[in-house]
C-alpha cells in the first residue's frame, strides 16, 4: 500500500477521525504537527520494512501521538513562554493520551503504548516508570509473542524520534524553528546512546533533508 492507501483508510476510521477533529479545533498547530508525524512514520516503517499492519498501526500511534493535549488548555499550548507549572501540565499528555486511545486497541492493539510512551527514550523521559501508562505498555500483553513485543519496542522509538525532529524543525509558539544540521545533532545528544535509535536517527541525517527542500 502507499501512503494514500493508509492515510484514507486510518482518517475514513469514524473513532481516529473523531479524535483528530477534536485536536484540530483544540490546537491546530498541533494538529498540523499529528499529520506530518503521520506521513514521517510511514516513511520510517517502509525503511525499516515493517508489514503492513506494522505500518498502519506506526502511523497511527504518530498521527494520535500528542492527542492527549486535548487536556491541556488551548492558551497554554500556544504560549510563548511556559512557566513550570505549564510544563508539568503538558508533560502529562503521554499519560491522559494513553487513556483516550484505549477504545482503538482492539483493531490497533499497539497504539496506546506508541502514545503513552513516546517521551520514553530521550535523555528527559516521561512519564516514570512507576506510572500506569509506562507500566501497562511494558507487560507483556500479547503472550508468548515476543518478536511482535519488540517490534512494537521500536516503533514506538520511531515515534519518538519523528516527534523531536518535527519539533525541531519547525517552529512552535514558544521556539523558533532549527536548522537541519542543529536538529539532527540534538537527536544525537538526547537519543545517542541507544543502537536501534542511533538507527533512526542516521535514516533522518541521510533522508529527511531531502524532504524539506
Amino acid at each position: 500500500m502507499e501512503y494514500g492507501d493508509f492515510e484514507r483508510e486510518i482518517l475514513g476510521d469514524e473513532k481516529i477521525k473523531e479524535k483528530v477533529e477534536r485536536l484540530k479545533g483544540h490546537s491546530y498547530w498541533t494538529y498540523e504537527h499529528s499529520l506530518r508525524m503521520m506521513a514521517l512514520c510511514y516513511r520510517f516503517g517502509k525503511h525499516f520494512k515493517f508489514e503492513e499492519d506494522e505500518i498502519k498501526q506506526l502511523m497511527v500511534g504518530g498521527l494520535l501521538h500528542d492527542i492527549g493535549k486535548l487536556w491541556v488548555p488551548s492558551e497554554v499550548l500556544n504560549k510563548n513562554g511556559l512557566t513550570i507549572e505549564d510544563v508539568n501540565l503538558i508533560r502529562k499528555h503521554p499519560f491522559n493520551g494513553f487513556n483516550y486511545v484505549r477504545d482503538l486497541e482492539k483493531r490497533y492493539p499497539l497504539v496506546p503504548g506508541l502514545v503513552g510512551r513516546h517521551h520514553s527514550f530521550s535523555d528527559n523521559p516521561y512519564p516514570i516508570k512507576g506510572d500506569t501508562a509506562y507500566g501497562k505498555i511494558i507487560s507483556n500483553q500479547y503472550g508468548e509473542n515476543m518478536e511482535f513485543m519488540l517490534i512494537g519496542e521500536e516503533m514506538a522509538k520511531i515515534v519518538s524520534i519523528c516527534d523531536a525532529f518535527d519539533a525541531l524543525i519547525n517552529e512552535r509558539p514558544y521556539k523558533k524553528a532549527w536548522g537541519f544540521k542543529d536538529s539532527v545533532n540534538e537527536l544525537k545528544r538526547a537519543f545517542g546512546n541507544d543502537a536501534f535509535l542511533r538507527k533512526c536517527i542516521y535514516y533522518v541525517e541521510k533522508n529527511e533533508n531531502k524532504k524539506m527542500s
